[in-house]
Order: C-alpha cells, then sequence, then structure tokens
C-alpha cells in the first residue's frame, strides 16, 4: 500500500503497515469484491496518524514515471500492485520503483478474475507474474492484489499476504482528478489503505494532490 505519514515517519512497506495496526476492521461491503474477501484488521500501535495509498494496473509507461518523480519529490514510500505483462514490457520502470525503496505486489498477469479462474490459470496468474517481478529486482513479491478484490480459498494456499483496500474512489471509471480528491480527503481516516491506479494521468494528480491536502490538514 502507498505509506503517506503525517508525521516525519513513514512504513517501509504494506507489510509493516499490516503489522503496525490491529484492531479496527475495514469495511470492504461496499467494494466489488467477492462475498469471502479477507479484511484487514487495523488499529494505531501509536499517536502516528497515516494512511497507506495504493497504485494498481500498472506499471505506465507514462503515467507511473510522473508518480515515482512527485513521490521522490515528497519523500513519500508506495506500494505498487503491478500486472505482469505490463511488468515485462516496462523493466526500468520495475526496477526503479524498486531501487527507490518503494514496495512490489503482484496484481496478476492480465487483470484475471481469480475467483472464476481454473486452479491451473491462478497458479500462473501468480507464479508469472511473481517470476516476471524477481527477474527484474532480485526481489520475490509476498503480498498480492486479486483484481476487483475476487478471489476463493485456492487463492490462500499460495502463502501470499492478500492485501485489499478501505477507500476506492473509483478513479479508474471517472478519470477526474477532482471527483478522485473529494472522495478521498474527507473521509480518509488512521489506517486507511487507498486504492488509486498509475494508469491514469489523472489518478497519479489525484495521489499526489491528497498527499499534499492530508499533510496540510495538521498532521506532520
Amino acid at each position: 500500500s502507498v505509506i503517506v505519514s503525517f508525521d516525519t515517519n513513514l512504513f517501509s512497506n504494506s507489510e509493516e503497515a499490516i503489522n503496525c495496526f490491529n484492531g479496527q476492521t475495514i469495511d470492504n461491503s461496499s467494494l466489488e469484491a467477492s462475498p469471502s474477501s479477507v479484511t484487514e484488521t487495523i488499529k494505531p500501535s501509536n499517536s502516528s496518524v497515516r494512511v497507506a495509498l495504493t497504485f494498481d494496473d500498472g506499471p505506465s509507461t507514462t503515467n507511473t514515471p510522473k508518480l515515482l518523480d512527485g513521490l521522490k519529490k515528497r519523500n513519500t514510500k508506495a506500494t505498487f500492485f503491478v500486472l505482469g505483462n505490463k511488468a515485462q514490457n516496462n523493466p526500468e520502470i520495475i526496477k526503479r520503483i524498486y531501487d527507490e525503496g518503494h514496495e512490489i505486489g503482484n496484481h496478476t498477469v492480465n487483470h484475471q478474475h481469480l475467483n472464476t479462474a481454473t486452479s491451473e490459470e491462478i497458479n500462473t496468474q501468480l507464479v508469472q507474474t511473481n517470476d516476471i517481478i524477481q527477474s527484474m529486482t532480485g526481489f520475490r513479491p509476498t503480498i498480492m492484489r486479486p483484481p476487483a478484490g475476487d478471489y476463493d480459498q485456492r487463492l490462500l494456499s499460495y502463502g501470499m499476504k492478500i492485501i485489499l483496500w478501505s477507500i476506492d474512489p473509483r478513479d479508474w471509471q471517472t478519470k477526474n482528478t477532482q471527483t478522485s480528491i473529494d472522495r478521498i480527503v474527507p473521509v480518509a481516516k488512521n489506517g486507511d489503505i487507498l486504492l488509486l491506479h498509475d494508469t491514469h494521468q489523472e489518478s497519479v494528480d489525484a495521489g499526489l494532490a491528497v498527499i499534499d491536502m492530508l499533510q496540510a490538514k495538521g498532521f506532520q
């Protein structure tokens, strides 16, 4: 999950964010996810106020580098749930994500919904994507996000942490920067996991603006 900290302490990765919290259940009832979706339980372990901002479906040849520039300028780390086919075509971007200290998660090869996939397809989607990422970074992902949050018990056998979300502004649908901002900033609370997509310039602009606006609310 992309991590935005409102003090100077940043989570280094989404696993640290998940481990830092326990207690308050993220409500995914309004999300387009399967009924069996696992919800993370989170509660701040200290007085810091933090949210996690995640980017799905990339990398984008044009938009992801702009996002990385913006995150670097703000000294903010993020988690990118990448597609294997796009990673394969953009090895330099995947390496840059990793080299700049962001976390990379598995989002399948081509955004296949795993609850309707065969067991063989699930294996291909996960293993092939992990292989691609590892070949470029030397790092094998330990977290994954199933497309649309759709999965069943078969996915659990792979031992990867399944990371969903608590705020979805539907940025991929509206493609409107201000709408995404308006759906995040007023409701964001400590421990939230925000979902955006670095495939759209409007989403990148929204993500960077959200960082600036939340920090400006006094959580610095």
